[in-house]
């Protein structure tokens, strides 16, 4: 499967299914499944659940989630509120990959690479267990600007 590295907190936007469209400098013309890979760098995202106040790190250099590729196109500032970022960050020459959520995979260890790469099919498992996680998660309000980011469940 192809696969594309993705800082945080971007990573995990996408994972909850929050931020469905990816800026890039470059076009794709991949349509379909696209692994979402956490990078190993990024701000510090910390998850607590609020019952047994256990705090732990967002997974950096993992496997995070699919999502499919149904569109690329000249990013517009229209875009910013599903990108996460502001409408002066939208430069001319920017792409927009329009993603829509698949599943969750496991947390497996990945190494990240510019630009697409491949991922044996094999290694990627659906996680069938985190549908609670992100039902939570997604009920917690982030405010952009914040670091490290802690969010609550």
């Amino acid at each position: 499967m192809k696969a594309l590295s993705v800082r945080f907190p971007f990573a995990m936007d996408i994972l909850l299914g929050l931020k469905t469209i990816e800026l890039r400098s470059r076009p794709t013309n991949h349509r379909g499944e696209l692994l979402i890979v956490s990078s190993k760098s990024g701000v510090e995202y910390y998850c607590k659940n609020t019952e047994t106040g256990e705090l732990f790190e967002a997974p950096k250099g993992a496997m995070m989630c699919v999502v499919k590729v149904v569109d690329c196109r000249p990013a517009t500032p229209e875009d910013a509120e599903l990108a996460f970022c502001e409408e002066e960050d939208i430069k001319e020459g920017t792409w927009a990959w329009v993603l829509e959520p698949q599943y969750l995979t496991e947390f497996k260890p990945c190494a990240g690479k510019l630009n697409l790469f491949d991922v044996d099919d094999n290694l990627i498992q659906k996680n069938h267990d985190k549908d609670e996680f992100v039902s939570q998660f997604q009920k917690v309000e982030r405010t952009k600007g914040k670091y490290p980011y802690i969010a609550e469940f």
